[in-house]
């Protein structure tokens, strides 16, 4: 799966009853990486729904609750997914210190001309262009 690179807005509800909430916490450990906070800032309760779409519901503020509906698959995707959008998305603090620096977090790099670091200048191309015309 390729990050997510664009989100759908997010619909904000006053209030979200949640089946089987997982804390930030526990998401990390699903991923075996560290949760780079502590206290009550881990324990944000987010649930997982499966759907055809990715779906962002959210209570207001920084301690509510999330639901996210997305594509069923492993746990391991479905906890990257859910990190993702909590730190990008919802802009969650303890989710985007968690995942920082992670190969499956950072957004892939654009296809294209590879860059060797061999560019040359302008005077340069112009000097090769004026031998070649000379030769």
């Amino acid at each position: 799966m390729s990050n997510i690179f664009f989100y759908p807005p997010i619909i904000f509800l006053n209030s979200i009853k949640l089946n089987k909430p997982l804390s930030i916490a526990r998401l990390c450990s699903q991923l075996k990486i560290p949760c780079k906070a502590s206290g009550d800032w881990i324990e944000r309760k987010v649930e997982i729904k499966y759907g055809q779409q990715l779906i962002i519901e959210s209570e207001p503020g920084d301690w509510g609750a999330v639901r996210i509906t997305m594509k069923k698959s492993t746990v391991v995707k479905e906890a990257q997914t859910a990190l993702l959008v909590l730190a990008y998305a919802l802009h969650d603090l303890v989710a985007k210190e968690s995942i920082k620096n992670l190969t499956w977090s950072r957004i892939p790099v654009p296809m294209g001309r590879i860059k060797t670091g061999k560019a040359l200048s302008n005077s340069e191309r112009q000097q090769r262009f004026r031998n070649r015309q000379i030769a």
